[in-house]
Formats: structure tokens, sequence, C-alpha cells
């Protein structure tokens, strides 16, 4: 229930403890706006140093009267609702989406800059063929997962040195952002990009040695490959005939969110069959006669593509597709 004491608790600064039930809520000064909210048993002792026995549960901000408390907090009965503040939860996320949002307005705002900065690093990691390779077979997982393919691929940046920690030692950064949102947001974002931390940009191939980079070199970086393969998708739309199109043309025509499973009618050595098959498991590209429910339609699937190299047989059995049906529906026909 509300208690009126609690509340003068939390309204008076000079008051720095309160005993209620089993609980006793201490006050810690902070700054001139906050204090820390502790709280800890009865059986407290506090002549002691902080231990076990008593936690962090919040910050008070005294110029809004507002509890920011770690949690949906048990302190929430004693308090009236208008007291009660964002958490330390929701606050931290504000911050991540604050800080991601003002990365990607930063690096996009100084992309030209950043690339030219880039560039070196960026032509020694691709010259390997093998890192080429690997862009290239990036650039078709994302051709296949586009939305939209005519518009152009654009990374998005994520800012992901801020770690949510609610110890007395790590809540500066959320009272600096509860004071001042917008100083400490531009603070930490230039105080990142123009650090001259070394980062390793890593191969995927065993063998092949890293680049090192400066944080800003590797934003350039990153915004090279994203040049690169915006290059390759338009490549790759120009085939219209294509395997990665036909698997494209596949994937569009399928709704995981409304279909289980659809129909399927393939062609091969001048044989059709038309079988059930789940549509997940062809979204993903993966053909195997364990997927057909009907046994006698699964002994005449592994007869018809019997000739095929078992390591070749999805992209082989996914060439011979003809029709895709959803109920009367026809999604897609060659």
């Amino acid at each position: 229930m509300l208690n009126k004491d609690f509340e003068k608790f939390i309204k008076n600064r000079n008051q720095t403890t309160f005993k209620i039930d089993d609980y006793i809520f201490v006050k810690v000064k902070y700054d001139d706006d906050f204090d820390y909210i502790f709280d800890g048993y009865n059986d407290f002792n506090f002549n002691s140093s902080y231990n076990s026995k008593i936690e962090l549960i919040g910050l008070l901000d005294y110029k809004t009267n507002k509890l920011h408390l770690t949690s949906d907090y048990r302190i929430g009965k004693y308090a009236d609702e208008t007291l009660i503040g964002d958490t330390l939860y929701s606050i931290t996320s504000a911050i991540y989406r604050d800080l991601n949002n003002r990365y990607n307005e930063y690096v996009y705002k100084h992309m030209d800059e950043l690339k030219s900065r880039a560039q070196k690093v960026y032509d020694t990691y691709y010259s390997y063929s093998e890192n080429i390779l690997s862009l290239k077979s990036l650039a078709e997982d994302i051709y296949l997962s586009m939305s939209n393919i005519n518009e152009p691929y654009k990374y998005q940046f994520k800012y992901s040195n801020y770690t949510e920690n609610y110890s007395v030692a790590d809540i500066k950064p959320i009272v600096a952002y509860l004071k001042h949102k917008d100083i400490f947001i531009d603070d930490v974002i230039n105080t990142e990009i123009n650090s001259e931390k070394v980062v390793k940009i890593h191969s995927n191939t065993s063998g092949i040695p890293s680049v090192d980079a400066t944080v800003a070199e590797e934003l350039g970086f990153i915004l090279l490959k994203a040049d690169a393969i915006n290059k390759y998708i338009q490549e790759f739309k120009k085939d219209t005939k294509s395997f990665l199109n036909l698997k494209r043309k596949i994937r569009d025509c399928l709704d995981l969110d409304k279909m289980k499973t659809v129909n399927i009618t393939v062609k091969h050595n001048d044989k059709e069959l038309t079988f059930k098959y789940p549509v997940d498991t062809l979204y993903r590209f993966s053909m195997s006669d364990w997927n057909v429910p009907d046994l006698d339609t699964r002994a005449k699937y592994k007869d018809l593509f019997s000739d095929l190299d078992w390591y070749k047989s999805d992209e082989n059995v996914i060439k011979c597709i003809t029709k895709i049906t959803y109920g009367k529906n026809i999604l897609f026909e060659k």
C-alpha cells in the first residue's frame, strides 16, 4: 500500500534512511541532483561498509522527484506512481537506441572521408582472392534476403561498446544521459570514432592474415564493402536466368507466416513428380527425400534423383522445379 512517510523520505534530501516492513531504504548522495537508492534488511549495520546485505535498487532524480529503479521493484508498492520514472533498464535501452542512431548519422554524414581513410586497409584485405570470393558469397546471401532489390543495400551500424551495469561504479553514463542526453551521446560517439585503438578485421578463410585498422578505418572499410556488395547486386539483377535469380523467385513466392507446406513439381530425365514439401525447408533451399512426408512419394523422389551427386543435390533439384502451388494457387511456374 502507498505510504506517505515514504513519499516524504523520497522528497527530503536530508533524510537518508527509511524503515518499512522488513526493509531499510538508504539514500547515498551521488551529486547535487541525484542520490543512489539502496535497500537492505533490518539487521543491516550502517556502520559497516556496503556488503551483500544491501543492494543498489535505483537512482533518485531531485529535479524531477522521480525514482529510476533497476526494475519494477517492490519499492513501487510504497510509492505513488507519479514518483516512479523510467527503469534503469529502459533508460539503458534508450541509450543504446540513441547511440546507434547517432552512430549511423555520423558515419553516413562523413562517409566520403571515412572511405578515403580506409582505402588502403580495404585494398590490403581484398588483395586475397579468398576474401573476394567470400564477399561475393555474402552479396548473394544479401541479394536473396533483400525485401526490395531496387533499393540499395545499406549497412546498419551498431554501437557496441556501451554495457548495461547497475553497479555504483558504472552508473555514471546513465546519470550523464539523464542530465544532458545530446551532449552525452555526442561525446561517446566522437570519442569512439576518433579513438586510435587498433581493431582487427579478420578473414573468413583460415590462413589469411587479419588486417589492423583504427575505428574510423574499420567504419570506412564497411562502407567500401557495402559499395562492392551493391555493385554485385546490380550484376545479379541483370543476369535474370541465373540460378541465383531462380532461388530469388522461389523465395519471393513463399510466405513463411502463412504457409506450412507447398506442392512442388519437378522434372528430371523427362519424368515429372509432384510432392508436398515443408515451406521453411524450401526457403533454406534444402532439398532431401527425408522431408517428403508420403513414404511412397519419398521413394519415387529418391529414385528420380538417384543419379545426382549428393553434394550438389540441393542445387540440382532446385533447378528441376517447374511449379510450386499452395492450394489452388500457382506460386511459381517456369
